[in-house]
């Protein structure tokens, strides 16, 4: 509820105040850049005992603040990870070789997740987005499946 009434406020001409992520909608509601700005925190916000292999400093950040790049965002995108059963895996190296290939731009992600929440989170909603996508990145997709394949 208060994500939305960040919204009405933005769209009212008043000022906002939000925590927020990305991907997120409400990075695609309110753009970076252009309705809004990151602010960059001074220090990394993950604690000390959570391991990470990137860091919070991340370059090429739309909209934060000052121009500032790169931007230090609260915390590193850690936990963007699929996960799988260890003997499912071992049984399909295709599965294996078609994950660790796939990747999105943060504003592919936004605008999923923008859209399954104003539309809803239904199987047609989804597959749509997933038809759309594979149509649109033909060429990516056909990669991503032949290296599958080749897989071993």
């Amino acid at each position: 509820a208060l994500m939305f009434e960040n919204v009405a406020r933005l769209k009212r001409g008043e000022p906002v105040f939000f925590y927020a992520w990305a991907p997120s909608w409400m990075t695609n509601t309110m753009v970076p850049g252009k309705d809004v700005v990151w602010l960059p925190t001074p220090f990394d916000a993950l604690p000390g005992n959570v391991p990470s292999t990137t860091s919070a400093l991340t370059p090429g950040v739309e909209g934060c603040a000052g121009g500032a790049d790169p931007c230090r965002m609260a915390m590193a995108a850690w936990n963007w990870y699929a996960i799988g059963n260890k003997q499912f895996i071992a049984a399909n190296p295709a599965v294996k070789a078609l994950v660790e290939q796939m990747t999105f731009p943060q504003s592919t992600w936004s605008y999923w997740e923008k859209t399954i929440s104003q539309d809803g989170s239904s199987e047609r909603n989804i597959r749509k987005l997933a038809d759309d996508w594979m149509s649109e990145n033909k060429a990516t997709f056909d990669g991503w499946v032949a290296t599958a394949k080749a897989a071993k």
